[in-house]
């Protein structure tokens, strides 16, 4: 949970602002002021036995992106990759 939080706070703060102070552009920002497409990934059980341990981080890292997202101008995405509780039976991260 502290490796996501912190994962998150890093990649938002990257994307927090538009001017590098150069003058030039911005290769992240968009015509509309400075959007990022940035996502945070989840990749752990949401399903199977151990779909317990995940619910609460899922939740948590949702409502974090949300909260952001209502005041950011760089807009935050979250994807969920389950694995089922099973390295086995898990889906590969990056697919």
């Amino acid at each position: 949970m502290i490796a996501l939080i912190a994962t998150a706070g890093l990649t938002l703060s990257a994307c927090g602002t538009t001017d590098s102070g150069d003058g030039g552009d911005d290769s992240n920002a968009s015509a509309e002021g400075g959007a990022c497409d940035q996502s945070i990934a989840f990749f752990g059980p949401e399903t199977g036995p151990a779909a317990g341990l995940g619910a609460p981080i899922i939740q948590g890292a949702q409502l974090a992106i949300d909260q952001y997202n209502a005041e950011a101008d760089c807009e935050v995405g979250f994807e969920i990759r389950d694995s089922q509780g099973s390295p086995r039976r898990g889906s590969v991260p990056g697919d």
